[in-house]
Formats: structure tokens, sequence, C-alpha cells
């Protein structure tokens, strides 16, 4: 096993940061869901690569809320961008991290190609996922490589395509937020990309925060899977907040970016049920 580096990326948030779910379905709609959630995964290739190029985007956005609505959660979308920037090609997007169907929240909006872990392929449903997610792979455990990646998302910048990443690089609860890793945002350096920043928070339908899709602690796929298809009632709100300029510094960029996502709210431990100074690896699935 290759050992962590000091850049892997790290989350106090454990398997008591998820809530069970405020509302819940029942036995004959959890199979329904199941059965639903495994025709979207097989018809969405062939769908996709017959359909006409210009039609592909629009599929991915009705595949994606598709598969959310099925596990139990709603789209809602909040667009503060300035005139005219939701048309602007060649840009880096970069979002907050709770859990493995961000990019599914992400791709209902805004489609386009991801920066993950390279093993997000291992398991289903991530496996088709990560087909539509068109996955840049990248190695958290080791910083090899890691120009290459750089190099590649640079080249789809260039190209005019719309490149996504997590920059947290690790899932978080919802209840806190981990630093932004500035890596990837030299991309948009050395393209003159634009940074589009995209908040994801998970609600109940009271309006507090959800922590049912959590992607954390010794969690895996199945368990999340299970948890997310008995539930009802969970919003993600995607909120797409004005586009940053690169600027010359990609830590800078970083810093901007993470205050346009986060804010300036510091982590509350206490929320968390876990003792300040405890760390644990959380899922990197996307990373």
């Amino acid at each position: 096993m290759t050992a962590n580096h000091a850049w892997m990326p790290l989350s106090p948030c454990v398997d008591g940061c998820i809530d069970t779910a405020p509302m819940t379905v029942g036995r004959v709609e959890v199979a329904a869901r199941m059965a639903r959630l495994l025709g979207i995964m097989s018809t969405f290739g062939p769908v996709h690569t017959l359909a006409p190029q210009a039609w592909q985007p629009a599929i991915v956005r009705a595949y994606s809320r598709s598969m959310l609505r099925n596990l139990g959660v709603e789209i809602e979308v909040v667009d503060r961008r300035r005139a005219g920037e939701s048309a602007q090609r060649g840009k880096l997007v970069i979002a907050s991290h709770i859990s493995w169907i961000d990019g599914l929240a992400v791709s209902a909006v805004e489609p386009s190609t991801f920066v993950g872990k390279a093993d997000i392929t291992d398991a289903q449903p991530l496996k088709q996922v990560a087909k539509w997610m068109k996955l840049i792979p990248i190695r958290r455990e080791s910083l090899t490589g890691l120009r290459a990646v750089i190099d590649e998302v640079r080249t789809r910048l260039e190209y005019g395509e719309t490149v996504t990443m997590f920059p947290e690089g690790t899932t978080w609860c919802g209840r806190g937020s981990g630093t932004f890793r500035p890596a990837i945002f030299q991309a948009a350096v050395e393209a003159g990309a634009p940074v589009q920043p995209i908040r994801i928070e998970y609600f109940n339908p009271d309006g507090t925060t959800c922590t049912t899709p959590g992607f954390v602690g010794d969690d895996t796929i199945a368990t999340s899977v299970q948890r997310l298809i008995a539930a009802d009632g969970i919003r993600a709100r995607v909120t797409l907040l004005p586009l940053e300029k690169p600027g010359p510094d990609r830590r800078e960029l970083a810093t901007r970016c993470a205050l346009r996502v986060q804010g300036t709210a510091e982590f509350d431990f206490a929320a968390h049920g876990v003792l300040e100074g405890s760390r644990n690896t959380t899922k990197m699935v996307p990373a």
C-alpha cells in the first residue's frame, strides 16, 4: 500500500456524523427505485452514444436528475451568475464535496468532464457514473502523475471544454468543509480559464442540514445506496456562483474560490460528535 503523503486530504467526519433520513419510503418503493436505477445505468451508454452530440448534455442532465430522484433526492438550482456567464465555455468548475452523488448533482446542472479518484470505476453504480462524467483519473495517495493531470485539464480547458473537480479532495458530512487544494487550479491559471464555483448543500424537509447523503467514515457504496434509496424529502441545493478570473497564482485563486463556496464559517466539532483533533480519512469519490 502506498503511504499517505502530507498533501493527502483528511477530515474529522466519521460515521456518527450521518443522520438517518427524516422521511423514508416502503419496501415496494425501494424495490421499484432499485429497478429504475438499474434501468438508468444500463440504458445510459447506448442512449448517450447514439444521440447527436448536441443532445448529449441534455441527456446527461436528465439521467443525472433521474438517478438522484430514485435515490430520494430532488434538485434545487440557485443561479447567481452574472449576465452572460452561463454561456462561458472552457471553464473549470469547482464544487464542495459531501458525497459520491455530488457528481450527479453537478451533472444535473452543468454536464462536464470530471477529475476523479482513479479507482472510481471499481464499484457500481460509480462505474457507470464515471462513464458519463468522462473521468480524468487522479491518485490522491501519490503525487506521481499530478503534473500529467494538470496538463490534461489545461488542454481540455484550452479546447473549450468544461472540467469539474472537488478541490477539498475528500468528502465532508455537510456540517463543515475542508481546505481547497490548489494544485489543479494551476490548469486554469495556465489556460487563462475562468473558474465556476458551485456550492452543494443537502437539506431535510424542515430546512435543516441533511447529512444522510454524506459518504464518510466506514461507509461503502452499498451502505450509502441502501440509506439513500430508502430516503425521501432530501433536497440538494446547487448554487451557481459568479465566475472567478484565474489570475496568476493558483493558491490565491483557490482561496478566493473557497471563500465563495464555503464563506468564512469555522468547523464546528461539537456538531459532529467527535473530539477535536481526531482525524479520519473520508471517502475520495470523486476526488
